[in-house]
């Protein structure tokens, strides 16, 4: 099994063309991060569903740029909504897939910020990812 990875393509600022490699077909491709917002999803939706025409498998996390105007988890559910019929496709928060015995965990990283508010508050001021989106609590607690 061979592994490509692309993470940071921000396709919401570029159309991305992909040429095929003759290894693709047996090679897990790994999007880590800012492919492109969800926000204009369909680019970002067609871009995944189209690389998984030629990679064996896709591991998909999110990165921070995903979620940029949006609230997190309904943009998590539309997303994953969107690509469940697809068996290659493997979106990874807090999970794992097994490929060919081998097994892949996943997860987008972020921080509580030490639960320091005056962190927070810098942050909040200071840093776009945490002006430019919305987490709410739902009533499962995530």
């Amino acid at each position: 099994m061979f592994f490509k990875v692309m993470s940071d393509l921000h396709l919401e600022g570029c159309k991305f063309v992909y040429i095929e490699k003759p290894d693709d077909k047996n090679t897990v491709l790994f999007l880590l991060g800012d492919i492109g917002m969800i926000e204009r999803g369909q680019n970002l939706i067609n871009f995944i569903k189209e690389m998984s025409c030629y990679f064996k498998d896709v591991i998909y996390v999110y990165g921070n740029h995903e979620f940029y105007y949006n609230e997190i988890y309904s943009e998590m559910d539309y997303i994953e909504g969107e690509l469940r019929s697809w068996d290659n496709i493997h979106i990874l928060t807090n999970k794992s897939v097994v490929i060919d015995g081998v097994r892949i965990l996943g997860t987008p990283l972020y921080t509580n910020m030490d639960n320091n508010p005056f962190i927070m508050n810098d942050c909040m001021n200071m840093i776009n990812d945490f002006m430019v989106t919305k987490i709410e609590v739902d009533e499962i607690g995530r």
